[in-house]
């Protein structure tokens, strides 16, 4: 059986990811590139496998709703809105965050 692990959906005008809401839905998955895209908020995301996020160059000014991700080693959200860090929290395994250029 083949399980999807990574997604590279840079440069496609992606609006959302409440795809990654469910927990049924891509439990396997390990990386995530959504960069270049015009994602407005960083959600709650039922991803206990991911091991790296990658959002820069979105347009995520909140990320309020979001809870965490258990084994997330690298977030990237360089050239954002985000106006606070609220939200970016509940991550024990982050060793690398960017957040440059956020407003």
């Amino acid at each position: 059986m083949n399980y999807l692990v990574r997604i590279d959906g840079n440069t496609n005008e992606i609006k959302d990811m409440d795809i990654f809401s469910n927990p049924d839905k891509m439990q396997f998955l390990q990386y995530i590139n959504l960069s270049i895209n015009k994602i407005r908020e960083l959600p709650k995301m039922c991803l206990s496998s991911l091991l790296e996020l990658n959002l820069d160059q979105n347009e995520i000014a909140s990320a309020e709703k979001f809870i965490g991700l258990p084994n997330v080693g690298i977030l990237r959200m360089r050239n954002n809105k985000l106006k606070s860090c609220e939200g970016l929290a509940n991550m024990p395994k982050l060793t690398e965050l960017y957040l440059v250029n956020i407003i």
